[in-house]
């Protein structure tokens, strides 16, 4: 369990009832707020919004690299479990988990989407557009990626989404 220091004015977690330099125990805090959401306090929600949006939008983002789709993803998923909040039960694991399962179903359920087949894709990434990289530099890094890829590839479903929670979803 992880703790993290609140300061309202500059934390992006938000803060909560106006608590200055609060320590918000996690998942515990979080637990108390979906209660308190559960029992109609939109501040509760405001305050779930804003600790796990970030996290909800760099999981998506790590995934589908477009930025408006991935905010459309976010909101949707918001959407989603301010609807099912009520459900929502203390599993022992931060509500982190459950945002994300949502998220997860979410971008999945797009994927399938025909919509998500008659979109153009771009080739070139903003990355590989703004690298100065020479042709070589370039040649090299692709062949880094590609190994990379085939290494995660023979990871196990679980390890793998662990090493993309780690590192691209904060």
């Amino acid at each position: 369990m992880r703790s993290l220091p609140v300061t309202p004015a500059t934390s992006n977690t938000g803060h909560i009832a106006g608590q200055r330099n609060r320590v918000i125990d996690l998942p515990a805090d979080s637990w108390r707020l979906v209660q308190a959401a559960q029992h109609e306090d939109r501040d509760a929600f405001a305050d779930l919004y804003n600790m796990y949006s970030p996290y909800i939008y760099r999981y998506l983002l790590s995934r589908a690299k477009e930025r408006m789709l991935v905010e459309d993803l976010t909101s949707e998923t918001f959407i989603r479990a301010l609807r099912s909040i009520r459900t929502v039960s203390y599993t022992g694991s931060d509500i982190g988990a459950w945002l994300t399962t949502i998220a997860r179903h979410l971008l999945l359920d797009y994927l399938k989407s025909s919509r998500h087949r008659r979109e153009v894709v771009s080739v070139t990434t903003y990355e590989e557009a703004m690298t100065d990289d020479t042709p070589e530099e370039a040649a090299l890094r692709a062949e880094d990626h590609a190994r990379l890829r085939n290494c995660v590839a023979q990871l196990t479903d679980d390890q793998r989404q662990c090493l993309e929670l780690r590192y691209c979803a904060g």
